[in-house]
């Protein structure tokens, strides 16, 4: 949901025949160890990986708009041309793409630890918390996601205790932009 409400890709370039067919991009992330703060990390992975997706070859059949993928076999290896075979004008050939991105949906959660100070009731703002630290917040923490346009293009709060004031809430955006503006380059490269 975050990625397509963020716009870093455009859905219209996974169509194939307007109204007819579409690529469907399914994103798996298998986690190998959790140690915290696992949203933020499973949001940029997935962006990388459709900074890195490449659409293959495909022919249209222009009499009933069938999609054939075109193999390796199928492509001529000079310069990416469908052997003649299967080149005629009863198919439209479709160059494999990369896709556009847009502003790249950067994460940043902060976790929400009481103060232990009876003397300032403030909360704690911990960044990018471990699993035991989300474990000591108790669940309580907000997800800021931003982009490199200084925009917000989500907020999470978790928890039914952490309630942050309005300097507290405009820290974590500001955070949350330098984090975009940090990490845009390692990810989009």
């Amino acid at each position: 949901r975050t990625i397509r409400s963020s716009r870093f890709i455009d859905p219209t370039e996974l169509g194939i025949e307007p109204g007819k067919s579409a690529w469907r991009v399914r994103i798996s992330i298998h986690i190998i160890n959790h140690d915290g703060n696992l949203w933020d990390a499973s949001l940029l992975c997935a962006c990388a990986a459709l900074g890195d997706l490449r659409l293959p070859v495909v022919e249209v059949d222009r009499r009933s708009g069938g999609v054939r993928i075109v193999s390796n076999d199928d492509l001529d290896n000079n310069d990416g041309a469908i052997n003649s075979k299967h080149n005629n004008s009863k198919f439209e050939r479709r160059k494999g793409q990369s896709l556009t991105l847009g502003p790249l949906p950067v994460p940043l959660t902060v976790a929400v630890l009481p103060s232990n100070d009876e003397s300032n009731s403030r909360d704690i703002l911990l960044v990018d918390p471990t699993h035991l630290e989300e474990d000591v917040s108790s669940g309580n923490s907000v997800t800021v996601v931003c982009n490199t346009n200084k925009e917000i293009v989500e907020f999470h709060k978790k928890g039914s205790s952490s309630r942050l004031s309005v300097d507290q809430i405009k820290a974590v955006a500001s955070m949350g932009f330098g984090r975009a503006q940090e990490l845009e380059t390692l990810v989009k490269g």
